[in-house]
């Protein structure tokens, strides 16, 4: 779990169902979780249970990155809110240096903290508390029920384009009536062209020889 939420916090995912469908579809997170699927409603129960510790670890692994010079950065992002950094190799070797910048580092995971539960109501109020957002809603999950579904929706396509037909139809009629012609359903409207005379020419014969 620990390693989850920490290659998340890199990559600045914050839905526990987004987490989740990445441990499925991600090769990146099935290494990282040695192809674990802990479901959303676990990572998010860790996470809100252990936010006090997993936030220290976060704040301790950037700190130790920049320590070693393994990052390099000029602009921070979390959540949209840009924070001044500077990539100087001594001054990013300097303990001093992130002492000082330790709070505001904290402030930055503690607003990820807060964008993660914000996300994760937003998502319990869409798919549900224990919908995952990936999983057939319960009234699809038989084949009999998708069968019917289907059955249903293509009824309803047939449906629609009967009405569209009818309209065009009384479109025409309407049309025909202001015209004053008849009008029969199902036939075209036609253009006749005037037969014009073709004019034969005798062919061309080469001169005797």
């Amino acid at each position: 779990m620990v390693r989850i939420w920490v290659y998340a916090y890199a990559l600045g995912l914050r839905s526990s169902r987004k987490v989740a469908q990445a441990l499925v579809e991600n090769v990146a997170f099935r290494v990282v979780a040695h192809n674990q699927t802990p479901g959303h409603w676990a990572l998010n129960h860790f996470r809100t249970r252990h936010r006090v510790a997993l936030g220290n670890l976060l704040a301790q692994t950037v700190q130790v990155a920049a320590g070693m010079g393994l990052v390099k950065l000029v602009n921070v992002a979390i959540d949209g809110t840009k924070v001044k950094a500077n990539a100087s190799k001594h001054k990013a070797m300097s303990y001093g240096r992130m002492d000082a910048s330790e709070a505001r580092l904290r402030a930055e995971i503690e607003r990820y903290f807060e964008a993660c539960d914000v996300q994760d109501e937003r998502d319990d109020e869409t798919f549900g508390p224990d919908g995952d957002g990936m999983s057939l809603p319960e009234d699809l999950r038989s084949s009999q029920a998708r069968r019917a579904k289907i059955a249903a929706a293509k009824r309803e396509l047939e449906q629609r384009a009967k009405d569209r037909k009818a309209r065009s139809q009384e479109k025409r009629r309407d049309a025909a009536e202001r015209e004053g012609r008849d009008y029969h359903p199902g036939m075209m409207r036609t253009t006749r062209f005037p037969r014009t005379a073709i004019r034969s020419t005798s062919p061309i014969r080469s001169p005797a020889s």
